[in-house]
């Protein structure tokens, strides 16, 4: 696992090198098109084998690896496929864990994943899973009124999106007017 997290840090410091950008800082694209800012996050750490161990052996063999990658870049975002609520727990009390970004979200309980994020002040980089026969606006407004309530850091990427523009700007005002209201 030396030999790994070794060549992880190298290979990621010369990325960074080649980016011209800062050990400490980052800014993630996954799933997104524009990317997004990371200032207190270097380097973003993929960890889909873990949903496949006990919480026991994720304390043992994965955790220490996280932290001590998290380490080399001043904090880490996470992402993961498959369903672990004890990993993701886990990783929300991991100070150097400042984002999440979980592959299967529909797997787990959205105001259970919102309220392990305020505890813990971890961003939720997540798309958030839509109910059947949900509309977009409802969608957004359920998603809204969650945030609201946990008092959550969330990155809302939608899985139901608007198809025109008009009502992209009904369902972003409605967002704003919902959190920040």
């Amino acid at each position: 696992m030396n030999i790994c997290l070794d060549l992880f840090c190298n290979v990621t410091r010369q990325v960074k090198t080649l980016l011209n950008e800062p050990i400490g800082e980052m800014v993630h694209g996954h799933g997104t098109g524009q990317g997004v800012f990371f200032p207190s996050a270097g380097t973003r750490i993929s960890e889909d084998t873990a949903t496949l161990l006990s919480p026991a052996m994720i304390e043992a063999f994965v955790l220490p690896y996280i932290q001590k990658a998290a380490d080399c870049f001043g904090g880490a975002f996470v992402h993961y496929c498959g369903q672990h609520e004890a990993f993701f727990e886990m990783l929300c009390k991991m100070p150097s864990v400042k984002a999440i970004d979980l592959g299967n979200p529909e797997k787990y309980d959205t105001r259970w994943l919102l309220e392990c994020c305020c505890r813990t002040d971890t961003v939720l980089y997540s798309r958030l899973a839509a109910q059947d026969g949900e509309t977009c606006r409802d969608y957004v407004r359920r998603i809204a009124e969650e945030v609201k309530k946990t008092g959550a850091r969330c990155i809302f990427r939608p899985v139901l999106v608007p198809d025109q523009q008009r009502e992209a700007q009904h369902v972003y005002n409605q967002w704003h007017e919902i959190v920040n209201g």
